[in-house]
């Protein structure tokens, strides 16, 4: 199992966590219990930490704080599509120099389409021709 750095600290890795786990991650909320145990076999209360895992960086609230100061930039401004072509829009923080991307599926942000029966729009803003 893991082991206390000498400052006392416990880094736990993926690929720890995986190990414990006993397969891969994926997306989702783990619970982890843990329990010390000393030299003389005492043992500490049972906590319980939870946690979300994600392949994706999602950005933080410091982010979407600015994005509701400075508003978002969206680009393209405009597209042509044909049936079935898609196009990845890309959206960032309005005048933030390496502002990540925030098309990831973001609660803060949603994307509407006036005419549903051409286009579809994922919650990663990935706009998909699907009429004429």
């Amino acid at each position: 199992m893991a082991e206390l750095e000498i400052d006392g600290t416990l880094e736990l890795t993926p690929e720890l966590l995986e190990n414990i786990l006993g397969d891969v991650f994926v997306d989702g909320t783990y619970t982890l219990y843990l329990q010390a145990t000393d030299e003389h076999n005492f043992a500490s209360d049972i906590i319980e930490l939870e946690f979300t895992f994600s392949e994706i960086d999602l950005p933080g609230p410091e982010i979407l704080s600015l994005a509701g100061i400075y508003g978002l930039d969206t680009y393209p401004d405009a597209i042509t599509l044909p049936t079935a072509a898609s196009r990845q829009l890309s959206v960032t923080v309005d005048g933030l120099v390496d502002s990540p991307e925030l098309t990831t599926d973001i609660g803060d942000i949603s994307y509407t389409i006036a005419d549903e029966s051409l286009l579809e729009i994922s919650d990663e803003g990935l706009v998909t021709a699907t009429g004429v």
